[in-house]
């Protein structure tokens, strides 16, 4: 089977936001457009964000995210998410796979206490706490040979 797609168009857009940033894009093909976020975060205060999701959303067809990405747990990567998702719907979320183990070690080696810690433990978790749902999650694992796509 093959398929083919005539891209009219790709926009990849940098955000910057002090310490830190995210990108966002769309391609759009013959009447489809795929919209993505990739991180969305600041170590500043969160409250710089607001202007570029403010402009990023403005350019999103029907207030739709077809992917949000996630690099990994940092502030600085995912600081923002919870404004990015108001107002908007978010169709697939992203997420790298880490074991319990890795998560906990790695945690402790940045010195989160608290509800970071619980966060950065329990990733899921704390997204679905603060709203941030999506139609489906997709969990990157290291074995991309035994992933099975759906």
């Amino acid at each position: 089977m093959s398929l083919s797609y005539q891209i009219q168009r790709a926009i990849y857009q940098f955000w910057p936001a002090k310490q830190g940033l995210f990108t966002s894009g769309q391609v759009q093909t013959l009447g489809k457009t795929f919209s993505w976020v990739y991180d969305c975060g600041t170590s500043s205060k969160v409250a710089i964000l607001d202007q570029p999701i403010k402009e990023m959303k403005q350019s999103l067809p029907n207030e739709r995210l077809d992917l949000l990405a996630i690099s990994h747990f940092h502030k600085d990567h995912k600081s923002g998410i919870d404004r990015l998702r108001k107002d908007i719907t978010i169709e697939n979320i992203l997420l790298p796979y880490y074991s319990l183990w890795q998560r906990l070690v790695m945690a402790v080696l940045l010195g989160y206490e608290g509800k970071d810690l619980i966060e950065y433990i329990y990733p899921l978790q704390a997204l679905h706490k603060k709203g941030i749902k999506a139609k489906n999650v997709i969990i990157v694992t290291k074995n991309l040979k035994s992933a099975k796509p759906t």
